[in-house]
């Protein structure tokens, strides 16, 4: 295993702690769940989209993140933690691994349902999708738990972000009927939903890192 590999794993391990089984469970009840409902609805690849992808990245990765410095207030080291001079390295890491991680079996879902209809799915298009979504949880749910001190508020916080940019967090990518022509995803608004939230990322990540730069308002 390479140094690199290595590190990203005991990030991952120590943001999840003893809660990876209890999240694990939930992930696998909400992909069932979202199956048997995506089933039901005819098996229709845009609802694959919402209901297996998009859902469980939406309600897992806030509740992950959501004591992402609240961790460190209970430990008492949140002293420590902010001392360091990685400190920004080490939380955009917190925050963005296991994001990824979710937002990787969303892409995995995605690509199974592409294979079994390639002509149904636009994948780039619903792959960036769900990479910038996962983005953008990470980057509001660092801005949400260096702004707001309980791991709750900061899990509201976090769901209040992507509800207002709800018309884009939530944007599919997958048309729900099948085209003579394809499906378009840059004419269905899929450049302009990622830009939106590229953006959202970014201001939140510059606030967050802005914030970093204070310490001592943190440890107040």
């Amino acid at each position: 295993m390479s140094p690199h590999v290595h590190r990203l794993r005991l990030v991952f391990r120590v943001q999840m702690g003893q809660r990876l089984l209890l999240l694990l469970a939930a992930d696998a009840l909400l992909v069932v769940q979202g199956v048997f409902t995506a089933l039901l609805g005819g098996g229709e690849p845009d609802d694959f989209y919402l209901f297996v992808a998009l859902v469980p990245l939406l309600l897992l990765t806030p509740a992950a993140l959501s004591d992402l410095v609240a961790l460190e207030r209970r430990a008492g080291t949140l002293d420590l933690t902010l001392s360091l001079g990685s400190r920004e390295t080490l939380l955009l890491l917190r925050a963005g691994v296991p994001a990824l991680l979710i937002g990787l079996q969303a892409g995995l879902v995605m690509i199974f349902v592409w294979w079994t209809e390639p002509q149904s799915v636009p994948l780039v298009g619903v792959l960036l999708q769900l990479f910038a979504v996962a983005c953008l949880l990470a980057a509001a749910s660092l801005f949400a738990a260096l702004y707001v001190p309980a791991a709750g508020g900061a899990w509201l916080t976090t769901l209040g972000i992507v509800a207002v940019l709800a018309p884009w967090s939530l944007f599919n990518p997958v048309p729900p009927r099948l085209s003579h022509a394809g499906p378009h995803w840059i004419a269905d608004g899929g450049p302009h939903a990622l830009a939106v939230l590229t953006g959202a990322t970014l201001l939140a990540i510059a606030y967050s890192l802005r914030r970093l730069r204070r310490p001592e308002v943190l440890l107040q």
